[in-house]
């Protein structure tokens, strides 16, 4: 279960490489969009070096996402990051946050660079836009840390290298 982002009228959907298992044939994906219809989805290619994932599904006429420019940000900009966290019971949950870092490094296994927020990011919301005040996709939201001693630490993949 994970989000995603559509980014062409034609179905091509970005999200995550983890909510595809990192594979483009072990399992039948299916996108529900956010006015309930569902659709079988394909695997066209994905870098688990950067967790990202690009489906298609053959569908006409969706509304896409406008991309904003990642490298425009600022720390302390707000930003919202929208997902369904658990499960489709949730579906477009919005939650605000601020942009507390950028160029983060989040990973000890590769070297992307990511925006941190302290917006809330569930499980589930993985492969959702992280959004700026104007509504434009400035980031995808792959994971925040969950520890004890850590909270409100997410992060976003900047929307220009995506």
């Amino acid at each position: 279960m994970g989000s995603g982002i559509i980014t062409t009228s034609d179905g091509y959907i970005v999200t995550n490489s983890h909510i595809i298992n990192n594979s483009r044939t072990a399992y039948l994906y299916k996108v529900i969009t956010a006015d309930k219809k569902s659709y079988d989805a394909g695997v066209v290619g994905y870098d688990s070096r950067y967790d990202l994932a690009v489906l298609k599904v053959n569908a006409k006429n969706l509304p896409t996402a406008k991309f904003g420019d990642s490298s425009e940000l600022k720390v302390t900009e707000d930003v919202i990051a929208v997902g369904n966290p658990r499960s489709i019971n949730y579906q477009n949950s919005v939650t605000k946050g601020i942009i507390s870092a950028l160029n983060r490094q989040a990973s000890t296994t590769n070297n992307a660079k990511f925006i941190q927020t302290d917006a809330a990011i569930n499980p589930g919301n993985s492969g959702g836009p992280l959004c700026n005040m104007y509504g434009q996709v400035v980031g995808i939201t792959p994971s925040k840390i969950a520890l004890e001693e850590y909270e409100g630490m997410g992060f976003g993949i900047p929307s220009n290298p995506v």
